[in-house]
């Protein structure tokens, strides 16, 4: 998936209202997270996609989650 349709998806998402369930917070951090894993996409994608799972983690209170998207973004 080009970035351009994961960009679409992940606004899709967040116009659902101001508060995300944990559904959401879980289907955004699966939409991001090839981004990262992926060589085709460019560092700023990357970075907009590690920002974005590390804040999924966070507002869904999932602290190890979190911490361990910490990292892998901080060896980035």
């Amino acid at each position: 998936m080009m970035f351009d349709e994961i960009s679409k998806e992940f606004t899709a998402i967040m116009r659902g209202g101001n508060k995300l369930t944990r559904v959401e917070y879980m289907q955004i951090i699966e939409l991001l997270a090839p981004i990262v894993d992926s060589e085709g996409f460019s560092t700023e994608e990357k970075v907009f996609a590690y920002w974005n799972i590390s804040d999924n983690y966070a507002l869904s209170r999932d602290h190890k989650g979190t911490y361990r998207n910490h990292r892998k973004f901080e060896a980035f």
